[in-house]
């Protein structure tokens, strides 16, 4: 094999990683994405305006406005 070969080689392992890296984070992303969206509808399901949050490994009491920021 050339060296010219083996560095083109390389080069395609290197970004192939990347690529695989990056589908993975995208991947996390939209699954954050979706678990925001599902609170959001919670949240704006609730006829309350009192919510329960979870924060750390306690639940807070708050108002339906500071639960949305």
């Amino acid at each position: 094999v050339r060296f010219e070969d083996q560095e083109k080689i390389n080069e395609f392992g290197r970004l192939n990683n990347r690529l695989l890296e990056i589908r993975a984070d995208l991947a996390q992303l939209k699954q954050d994405i979706e678990k925001l969206d599902d609170a959001t509808t919670e949240l704006a399901m609730n006829a309350s305006g009192k919510v329960m949050l979870f924060v750390g490994e306690s639940f807070l009491h708050a108002s339906e406005d500071h639960a949305t920021e």
